[in-house]
């Protein structure tokens, strides 16, 4: 009896479970007739065919949704360019307007009805342009040929004839020529006399004698001052070279001063250069006063020196050139984050004069920007 209740007791479960699972698929077959009959409903409103797959339907309005959506982006790029479109006609409109205007302006000065009289009108100020210039050279020709003044000139021709005139020039040039031959008869006199002379003096002892005496006064002077000009040569080269590096290096360590003093934080004061041995050298002076060479610096801080003194080369040849913007890579690798706030604020100093673009892989470092710069200088783009 004990295993014939167990049994009852399982199948009174197992009924239990099964008037669950029928109620549970009646529940779902009216979720589903209710999507049916919805999906019916729907397809009447976009004009679709009955469903006969609920899935298929669902596709249908899926690429019917997205067809849509393309059409919509289609018309809204369509409304975009008629706006720009009807903002270009509406600027051809204004400029022609001011144009017309100009015209109208023009034809108000050249004294003309229309437009279309222009090149005419223009055409004529053109010749009256080349009449005046040839007036020009031809009175120039007159004030060379005669120092007289015009009117003087023609009160003189005002009762000369033209044939007399004619008769008057021929001559005149006649006797030109005349004089033209006179005057090479006179030169080729001279180059004759010359000639002669040179010879009587090459044939005289006293030139010979005064030759030797010039040549052991040449050789007495050279003998005792070349030392004298070779020193003062030197003196004058080296006072020349060290006035040249002072105008050249001055304005360029100076800038570079001051940049490198932003980098590193005010540890470095300034840069000098050292000029007692045999070639200059450049020296970093810490606030203390302490000096160190390049070599004695960090790889670090060696960088942001060659960083400050290309800023400084660029910052003084904008000064006469186009500017152009300034692109860094990865500048800021071998710099803490102080150190790289420090650079940070550099780079924005010399972005006063022009643009500054940095690129780095760090993003970080877009932090570090951001708590040191102003927002009206600093923009961020991420590739």
């Amino acid at each position: 009896m004990k295993a014939r209740l167990e049994e009852l007791d399982a199948l009174a479960r197992q009924s239990t479970v099964l008037n669950d699972a029928r109620q549970a698929r009646a529940h779902h077959q009216a979720v589903v007739d209710d999507i049916e009959v919805r999906a019916a409903q729907l397809a009447v409103l976009v004009a679709e065919p009955g469903p006969v797959s609920i899935d298929d339907f669902a596709d249908r309005l899926r690429r019917r949704l997205a067809a849509s959506r393309e059409s919509e982006q289609e018309r809204s790029t369509l409304i975009r360019d008629q706006d720009r479109a009807q903002q270009k006609k509406r600027q051809a409109e204004t400029e022609h307007e001011q144009q017309g205007a100009t015209l109208a302006r023009l034809c108000l000065a050249a004294g003309v009805a229309t437009a279309d009289l222009l090149p005419e009108q223009e055409e004529s100020a053109a010749r009256k342009r080349q009449a005046h210039a040839h007036l020009s050279t031809l009175r120039e020709q007159l004030a060379q040929a005669s120092a007289r003044p015009e009117d003087a000139l023609r009160q003189g021709l005002a009762g000369q004839d033209a044939v007399a005139i004619e008769s008057e020039r021929d001559r005149s040039r006649l006797e030109i020529g005349q004089r033209e031959t006179e005057q090479a008869e006179a030169r080729q006199a001279e180059e004759q006399a010359r000639r002669d002379l040179e010879t009587i003096d090459t044939s005289d002892h006293a030139a010979t004698a005064r030759e030797a005496m010039e040549s052991a006064a040449a050789r007495f002077r050279a003998a005792i001052r070349p030392w004298a000009r070779l020193r003062l040569a030197h003196a004058l080269l080296k006072e020349s070279l060290n006035r040249f590096r002072e105008r050249a290096q001055a304005p360029m360590v100076a800038a570079a001063s001051t940049y490198f003093s932003l980098i590193t934080g005010g540890r470095y004061a300034r840069l000098v250069t050292d000029d007692t041995g045999p070639t200059p050298v450049l020296l970093a002076e810490e606030a203390d006063g302490k000096r160190k060479g390049v070599e004695a610096l960090s790889d670090g801080t060696a960088d942001q020196l060659y960083l400050a003194l290309r800023l400084a080369a660029l910052d003084l040849r904008r000064a006469s050139h186009p500017h152009m913007p300034l692109v860094l890579d990865d500048v800021l690798i071998t710099s803490d984050d102080e150190r790289a706030a420090n650079i940070l604020r550099a780079l924005a100093r010399f972005a006063e004069g022009g643009q500054v673009m940095v690129f780095t892989h760090h993003r970080h470092l877009i932090d570090v920007a951001r708590a040191a710069l102003d927002e009206q200088v600093l923009a961020v783009h991420s590739l």
